[in-house]
Formats: C-alpha cells, structure tokens, sequence
C-alpha cells in the first residue's frame, strides 16, 4: 500500500463527508457532482486494495484483520449510497455521510496496520 494513495482516501472522504454533512444540514438532495465524486473515491478504494492484495505476500503482519479492513473500506460507500438513494431524504444524506467519514477513521487503522506488518 502506498502512502500517497492513503491520502488520497483519507482527504476525499473526509472532504465528501463534510460535504455531504452540509446537503444534509440544509435538507438537500445531493448534486450529481457528489455522486461522480463518490464513484471516484470508490475506484480509488478498489485500487488500493487489489495494490495491497498484490502486496500482502510480502507482508507480515495478519493477513485476516487486513483483508478485514480493505472489505470494510470498499463496502462502506456502496452501502451508504444505496441507503442514501433509498431514503431521499437528509436521513439518507446523513447516512452517506458517515459512510464517508467511516471509511476516513478506517482508512487510518488501515494503515497502521499495514506499517505494523511491514
């Protein structure tokens, strides 16, 4: 796993979920931009972690809590945008937002873990 792509996660979530925090204070259906951004931040997700799926065999730590983690971190966005697109309301919006910023908190265990392998 590379540092750069972590931090490439970590401010595009945080940023999304405070976004989506504001749409959801202001009882606003989120704008298509969110939605692109969303899908964004997703592929980056699944590159990182088929980069450390690749990686892992030269890596030492516990393969089960890391493959754990980057489950976690690809699934937390799809799940928070289907119950978002489900409850069109600031529920929903509310739901996506800490979605994103879930996977922001996870994002940062993950790469402890990672450096504690390594």
């Amino acid at each position: 796993m590379t540092d750069p792509l972590a931090t490439a996660v970590f401010v595009l979530s945080l940023a999304l979920g405070c976004w989506a925090l504001v749409w959801a204070a202001r009882d606003v259906l989120l704008p298509k931009q969110h939605l692109q951004a969303l899908f964004l931040l997703q592929a980056v997700l699944v590159a990182q972690a088929v980069l450390a799926l690749v990686r892992m065999g030269e890596w030492g730590g516990s393969k089960g809590e890391l493959v754990g983690y980057l489950a976690v971190s690809a699934l937390l966005v799809p799940g928070g945008l289907v119950l978002a697109v489900e409850e069109r309301s600031r529920y929903g919006t509310l739901v996506l937002a800490v979605a994103c910023l879930v996977v922001a908190v996870v994002e940062v265990r993950l790469l402890s873990v990672w450096d504690a392998g390594g």
